[in-house]
């Protein structure tokens, strides 16, 4: 392995990309999440992609869960990765110095985009 580069798409033919998390919102409630995408390239070339998201928010005693597909044509990226679907959203950009991601996605109670950068290649 060899990040920052490798943190994009390789056309291996299964991948995945994912991202846990303990949020709080500006009144102080608590979130949990857990968001992933799972590429599986074809022999067609075609590149299925699943998105599952784990939603947890503590005050409520709720947790859900939901999914969305994805039928895009994959691309080798290096150091990259953008995947979308309706309203949700995952990507990345990496450098020798950081990399920065978005996460965003919809659940009809929730709304949620988070921006992160690290500090650490």
């Amino acid at each position: 392995m060899n990040l920052p580069d490798d943190e994009g798409a390789h056309l291996a033919p299964i991948e995945w990309w994912y991202f846990n998390g303990h949020l709080a919102d500006d009144t102080g409630r608590e979130y949990s999440y857990h968001f992933v995408t799972f590429q599986s390239v074809t022999p067609s070339g075609l590149t299925p992609r699943l998105f599952h998201l784990s939603w947890a928010d503590h005050e409520q005693r709720l947790y859900l869960t939901a999914e969305k597909p994805n039928l895009a044509q994959a691309k080798r990226s290096t150091g990259t990765f953008s995947f979308t679907t309706s309203e949700w959203r995952m990507e990345g950009k990496a450098a020798i110095d950081g990399a920065e991601y978005r996460l965003a996605f919809q659940t009809g109670q929730y709304s949620v985009d988070i921006t992160a950068s690290s500090t650490k290649p």
